[in-house]
């Protein structure tokens, strides 16, 4: 737990590294001194509080919640990934008077499709409630788009890289462009993002047809770098062995964040099975983007897919 010297702050709760970097781009356009940034994504990051679980979240609520009332904090802005998790559902939903002005941040690929509530999701939502009514703690079940923040009176800002294709009814559009790219490229250099779709859906390698992508890159001697996704180990050793066996890695880049490394790399080609958060922040830059898999993918979750290729490929998004 950490200690709280002020009595007004920015408080912000990020979900992955895209979120993170997001939000540390606007604190430094906004030259915010006094922030707290809560961590509920799949890696510990620097500086912030790193809460996983729905048990931890809420031993985390109780604890900083007491905080609060003790010293009377006041937050000039709440910003929030999404009103689903615990923890966000907690400051959405039970402290409107000690809020000035609520945003939502962008999570990435989320925000630019349709996502209402399946009935997994709901189920979901019952059992967070039950266990947190154990805790006294209020958990409050929005049915609906888990990004729409449109039930606050005053409204709200989204917090983005850019709208074009962005579901939301957010009365205020905030842009933070990504770094300038350098126009220099890497010739004969591909990064490829890694996903943790080919594992999770169980893919049929036969579906994918991966031959269309070294066609595609055919008579160029590559030097190939993969970036595992941060979503665990076990779906990145299955990927790469199974959907990029026939690419020739030269090497696995570990504990670096996709935009990162590209910016520093300026690679040729880029190519994301599913496609990838990261592809937003090098649209319109002298790389070749690729994505593929579309097909598959969209047999599993023909709705989520089915936008997700559309909004890539009218991004200017080689489809595969």
């Amino acid at each position: 737990m950490i200690n709280l010297y002020y009595k007004k702050y920015y408080f912000a709760v990020i979900s992955n590294f895209y979120s993170y970097k997001l939000l540390k781009d606007y604190i430094q356009k906004k030259n915010i001194k006094k922030f707290i940034i809560v961590n509920i994504g799949y890696k510990k990051i620097d500086k912030t509080i790193y809460v996983r679980g729905i048990f931890k979240s809420l031993i985390f609520i109780k604890k900083f919640n007491k905080l609060i009332k003790k010293r009377n904090i006041y937050f000039e802005e709440l910003i929030l990934p999404n009103k689903n998790n615990i923890v966000c559902n907690y400051f959405y939903s039970s402290l409107d008077k000690n809020i000035s002005k609520l945003s939502l941040i962008s999570e990435g690929s989320l925000n630019y499709i349709s996502r209402n509530n399946n009935i997994i999701e709901i189920f979901q939502k019952i059992i967070r409630k039950l266990i947190s009514i154990t805790f006294f703690i209020n958990y409050h079940i929005f049915i609906g788009d888990n990004q729409s923040f449109a039930a606050k009176n005053n409204g709200f800002s989204i917090i983005t890289r850019f709208k074009t294709g962005l579901k939301t009814d957010a009365k205020k559009i905030i842009e933070i462009p990504f770094r300038k790219v350098n126009n220099r490229i890497e010739k004969n250099t591909l990064i490829i993002i890694g996903s943790p779709y080919f594992d999770y859906f169980k893919i049929n390698l036969n579906k994918v047809n991966i031959n269309k992508i070294c066609q595609y890159l055919s008579n160029k001697s590559l030097r190939v770098y993969y970036l595992p996704h941060s979503k665990g180990k076990k779906s990145s050793i299955i990927e790469k062995k199974y959907l990029y066996s026939k690419l020739n890695i030269n090497k696995i880049i570990l504990n670096r964040t996709a935009e990162d490394f590209i910016y520093e790399i300026n690679p040729e080609f880029i190519v994301s099975f599913g496609g990838s958060s990261a592809l937003f922040n090098f649209i319109g830059s002298n790389s070749k983007i690729l994505a593929f898999g579309f097909d598959a993918l969209v047999e599993k979750n023909s709705k989520i897919f089915s936008e997700l290729k559309n909004l890539y490929a009218n991004l200017g998004v080689k489809i595969i």
